[in-house]
């Protein structure tokens, strides 16, 4: 019987697998929160609270604003 491992995906992994997806903001601070369970990338751009999103479903993608101002990217299925 072979074995198996759960390996989790480190930064760079996880901003490569999101770049194939969607252009990320060059030179921006950025805080990843990765939930392995829903395999679903969330980067943060900002300490602004959203208060709008839209949705690229095709793609994969949500993105969220503070009025004009993107301050989060949802990457969904992000490694798969």
């Amino acid at each position: 019987m072979a074995r198996t491992r759960t390996v989790t995906p480190n930064q760079t992994e996880l901003l490569a697998a999101a770049a194939r997806r969607v252009t990320l903001p060059v030179g921006a601070s950025v805080q990843l929160e990765y939930d392995e369970e829903a395999d679903t990338l969330y980067v943060r751009l900002s300490e602004l609270r959203a208060n709008r999103s839209e949705s690229k479903w095709d793609e994969g993608v949500v993105f969220d604003y503070h009025d004009d101002q993107l301050v989060g990217i949802e990457v969904l299925d992000v490694l798969s």
